[in-house]
């Protein structure tokens, strides 16, 4: 039976109208329960939606939720039984939501929380950390979803261990026999004129990089020493739209004609390269300087068993970070 007719049963029928009313608002006075919920009715007056009081007493009940969490944790835990002596333990649950949000407000909010997600892990967040508060909102949805943290950047060269810093560093060490000086002491065979086609041929395939954020972008071939440097042949480079959507959520700091001075001049103008991540080889970060205290990062997977070589991220480095990666290389590469 509901309160209303339970109320009803215990109320004369002789009672006067404004009285059971006024009963009705002292239930609603000290329960929180708005008047209008507890009557099934809509509220009145100009302009009248009870918003106010409905957000009240939503905000109550969760108060309640989270007061009796833990207890339930331990009732969930002993109603499911043993696990090597002792009951289960359960971390968390999810209370049904109070009221369900419109498609527009659910990805209104979503792109709010990704957008803060992102200024998170701009400010020095740990991405793994940050993907774990976004899953949190279970109202997103986002248990099913996999993040790639291993792109993230800076992050991963705290986990470069010295063995994986020296097999690289000698797997990549300078020999000044392999790279034959002009007569003038600066590299290429015929002097100053390879330099300068070197440097119109970086131009022209900078000015080639016109991104479409709709479909996936194929990119010039990397620098021809470069490669030479890091053992690896001569293939395009892939810019694929999934990459750009998931970069564009995790740093919405960067508008989309960033990526074009950034992929270039990390590309084709780095001041270094280094290994973004010692579990997947593969991955190289080219760095390259966009103006003082800022610098495009850029971590490409140079991968010999597929058709191209592929842009994995994109950030902005400071140079506190590029130095602090320096110091890590030892200054060689």
């Amino acid at each position: 039976m509901k309160l209303q007719e339970l109320i009803v049963d215990e109320i004369d029928s002789n009672t006067p109208p404004e009285n059971v009313e006024m009963f009705y608002l002292l239930v609603s006075a000290k329960t929180d329960i708005p008047y209008t919920e507890l009557m099934g009715k809509s509220a009145e007056g100009m302009n009248a939606t009870g918003s106010g009081d409905r957000r009240k007493w939503y905000d109550k009940c969760r108060s309640i939720q989270e007061s009796v969490k833990d207890n339930l944790l331990v009732m969930y835990g002993i109603i499911a039984g043993m696990n090597d002596g002792q009951f289960v333990k359960f971390t968390d649950f999810a209370f049904n939501p109070l009221e369900e949000a419109t498609e527009k407000e659910l990805v209104e909010n979503i792109k709010a929380y990704t957008e803060a997600a992102g200024a998170l892990v701009n400010l020095g967040a740990k991405q793994e950390e940050v993907f774990e508060w976004l899953k949190q909102f279970k109202q997103f949805n986002l248990d099913g979803l996999t993040f790639d943290a291993g792109v993230d950047g800076l992050e991963d060269y705290e986990d470069i261990t010295p063995q994986v810093m020296a097999e690289f560093q000698a797997a990549n060490e300078w020999r000044e026999e392999d790279h034959p000086r002009g007569k003038d002491g600066k590299f290429g065979q015929g002097g100053g004129d390879d330099e300068e086609d070197r440097k119109a041929d970086i131009e022209e395939k900078i000015s080639k990089i016109k991104i479409d954020f709709t479909k996936d972008n194929i990119l010039p071939e990397l620098n021809a020493e470069d490669l030479e440097e890091l053992g690896k042949s001569n293939k395009p480079v892939l810019v694929s739209k999934r990459m750009l959507d998931r970069n564009k959520s995790v740093h919405p700091d960067l508008d989309e004609k960033d990526y074009d001075e950034m992929l270039g001049i990390s590309l084709y103008r780095p001041n270094y390269i280094f290994p973004a991540n010692p579990e997947k080889p593969n991955y190289f970060h080219f760095i390259g300087k966009i103006e003082d205290g800022k610098n495009s990062g850029v971590i490409v997977e140079l991968a010999e068993n597929k058709d191209n070589y592929e842009v994995v991220h994109v950030q902005r480095l400071r140079d506190k970070s590029v130095e602090r990666i320096k110091r890590r290389d030892g200054n060689k590469n």
